[in-house]
């Protein structure tokens, strides 16, 4: 108890001192700069941005203070789903040496909340995180070079000379991890769409590439995200105010393969060639479920097979192995301690002590317990979809695995393609351990997900992993045709 208290107090000493810079009481000394961008996906304006940037004080330092604040609508299958973000850091005016940050997000109704303070040492950052009132602490540590990466903007200006390259670590204040930045500039001659732009800017950061055209005072004029083809154009605020046109992200999804695929039930294994009208060919997973038989050109050839667990094959559960520690934690969305969850899967499992079993017990009961749809929210947390009983297959992919996790069952989170009513579109499933990684699909209710599963991306329901998730998908989004080139039956 003494811990526990101790632990808690710490945690209100970080969230006092964070709510100093989280509100609106930081006086602008002397503003920088305000900028506002139309956000176009599609060639369909989709949202818009606002950026500002001040010095201010804080504890009787000056700072400089980078406001970033995002709206977005997408549709989802005809759904209206409304995004929000709003990000507020501290910096060092001198060398951007980070003080802190605080965020916060909504997706479809969805609320988190973030907050970070550096240490005096500013080796580490403790963190404050609030997923849908889900309330954990975090401490990161950072490296010297380390930047937020709403700073990494005055760093690139600060250095704008033609030939500049650099690599840095940056903090991702939504997903509260450190990761590689690289820039490197260029003189660029003006085009119609971004006129005005001398200066070109090539930056990478969590592996996602993006391509600034900047004026003569360094700020972009727009910005190009090639991997989602989408661009942010610089505009007045009476523009930025215009209404969007939302585009059905589910709809861009879907992708019709060259022939049908019959009697999926009783498909066992599945021969696909997928071909990329991208630049770079993306990476594809291989693991026991596919395997990549043919690289030609711009084309890969897939063989996926299903994979049954050995129903007669006791293994009991809970693991104890060390090397799985990864896949038996609770992650920020799937709280596999919280006395809910535990005692939700304690009532599914029931005396079950087979792995397998225990897998497809409680695959089949979220399918009961999850009452509804909900296309217009985003990412729900394992504690959401039990508070809300509503989801798509993420949200049945995630509360299937916290719920796996709390007995003490190794899972992964999978993302990729599957098909159905005559097309791939994404879906989410998900692995267990049972001496051998075996898929299930509590969505579409399959104890052996069939072949027509193409895996993207396998991990962990931590920001940092799903991001990578989200940049797998990325890849995809028009961008790929696929063949059937064969089917084999049971």
């Amino acid at each position: 108890m003494k811990i526990l208290r101790v632990f808690t107090m710490f945690a209100i000493l970080i969230v006092f001192s964070l709510s100093l810079f989280a509100e609106e009481a930081l006086k602008k000394e002397k503003q920088i700069s305000e900028e506002y961008y139309d956000l176009f996906f599609d060639k369909n304006k989709v949202g818009k941005v606002r950026l500002e940037s001040y010095i201010s004080k804080f504890k009787g330092v000056e700072v400089y203070v980078i406001e970033e604040e995002m709206n977005a609508v997408f549709l989802r299958g005809g759904t209206e789903m409304k995004t929000y973000s709003k990000s507020r850091t501290l910096s060092g005016i001198r060398d951007l040496v980070p003080i802190g940050y605080w965020y916060e997000a909504s997706e479809g109704g969805v609320k988190r909340t973030i907050m970070g303070l550096v240490s005096k040492d500013i080796r580490s950052i403790d963190i404050s995180i609030d997923i849908g009132g889900a309330k954990t602490t975090k401490k990161l540590k950072i490296q010297p070079d380390a930047i937020f990466s709403n700073a990494f903007e005055f760093f690139i200006r600060r250095n704008l000379t033609k030939g500049f390259s650099k690599k840095l670590h940056l903090i991702m204040e939504a997903a509260s991890d450190l990761v590689e930045g690289f820039t490197q500039i260029e003189k660029f001659e003006p085009i119609e769409l971004c006129p005005n732009s001398v200066y070109k800017t090539t930056t990478i950061v969590a592996g996602i590439k993006n391509v600034e055209l900047r004026d003569a005072s360094g700020w972009p004029v727009c910005v190009i995200l090639p991997t989602m083809n989408a661009i942010f154009l610089r505009v007045d605020k009476k523009r930025a105010d215009e209404g969007f046109t939302p585009v059905d992200i589910f709809e861009q999804s879907l992708v019709k393969p060259d022939k049908p695929i019959k009697s999926i039930n009783r498909l066992e294994k599945l021969t696909v060639k997928l071909t990329f009208s991208s630049i770079e060919v993306p990476p594809i997973l291989e693991d026991e479920y596919q395997k990549i038989v043919k690289k030609e050109g711009k084309s890969i050839t897939l063989e996926i097979k299903r994979i049954r667990p050995d129903i007669d094959k006791k293994v009991t559960f809970p693991v104890k192995n060390e090397k799985f520690k990864k896949y038996i934690e609770p992650t920020r969305y799937e709280q596999s301690t919280s006395e809910q969850i535990m005692e939700l899967a304690q009532t599914f499992v029931g005396d079950e002590t087979d792995t397998a079993e225990a897998a497809i017990r409680v695959s089949n009961q979220v399918g009961g317990f999850i009452k509804g749809a909900s296309l217009s929210k985003g990412y729900l947390s394992s504690l959401e979809v039990y508070e809300q009983k509503v989801g798509d297959c993420t949200e049945y992919s995630v509360l299937t695995s916290a719920l796996l996790k709390s007995l003490g069952i190794p899972t992964r989170l999978v993302m990729g393609l599957v098909y159905v009513d005559g097309k791939f579109g994404f879906h989410s499933w998900l692995d267990y351990w049972a001496e051998g990684w075996y898929s299930i699909d509590p969505t579409l209710n399959e104890e052996a997900p069939n072949p027509t599963h193409i895996r993207l991306w396998t991990g962990i329901g931590e920001p940092s992993e799903l991001r990578e998730a989200s940049t797998s998908a990325l890849n995809f989004l028009n961008k790929v045709r696929i063949e059937i080139l064969n089917a084999e039956y049971k």
